[in-house]
């Protein structure tokens, strides 16, 4: 596999399996997670094929000790210029506290970081993401802004990268 971190604080992540369609779909709608290109059980198996054709394309779900899905991680890993992990998507539910939140992504990030020589790591988030506030916590900084990436609903938003 390319990503697993066993047993991490009674919670495991893993690769996304075809047979995990309907519970992602379910936490991305229970969630209200805010990327319509998530929204179909058609793209969350596009983005399923991807990681099995793509090199360092990564597509995972973060399981609790019930084997409920409780968050999911997709982006990539670019070996091309330098070692970067590019997050285009990191949610956990919110019904688990912020120090759990904090504890399972930087063991993430940390375990990634160094089975893959990762240098940077980057995340894509919207400018009305409360996710932005979780990784200015976590000791990421904001280093670009595109001005109205973003058009859902008629209503126009940025997209905000981060990196540390």
């Amino acid at each position: 596999m390319l990503c697993e971190i066993s047993e991490l604080y009674n919670y495991n992540i893993s690769k996304v399996l075809k047979e995990d369609i309907p519970s992602i779909y379910d936490f991305i709608v229970k969630n209200d997670i805010d990327l319509k290109c998530y929204l179909t059980s058609n793209s969350i198996e596009e983005k399923i094929n991807e990681t099995l054709y793509y090199r360092g394309e990564l597509f995972l779900k973060i399981e609790n000790q019930y084997e409920e899905i409780i968050g999911i991680i997709r982006g990539r890993i670019d070996f091309d210029f330098y070692n970067r992990l590019w997050l285009s998507l990191f949610k956990i539910s919110d019904d688990i506290p912020e120090k759990m939140k904090k504890r399972i992504f930087n063991e993430f990030t940390e375990k990634v970081s160094k089975d893959y020589s990762i240098y940077k790591i980057e995340i894509g988030v919207s400018s009305e993401d409360n996710t932005l506030f979780f990784l200015k916590r976590c000791g990421f900084s904001v280093s670009r802004i595109l001005k109205d990436y973003f058009s859902f609903e008629d209503k126009n938003k940025s997209l905000i990268i981060l990196n540390r």
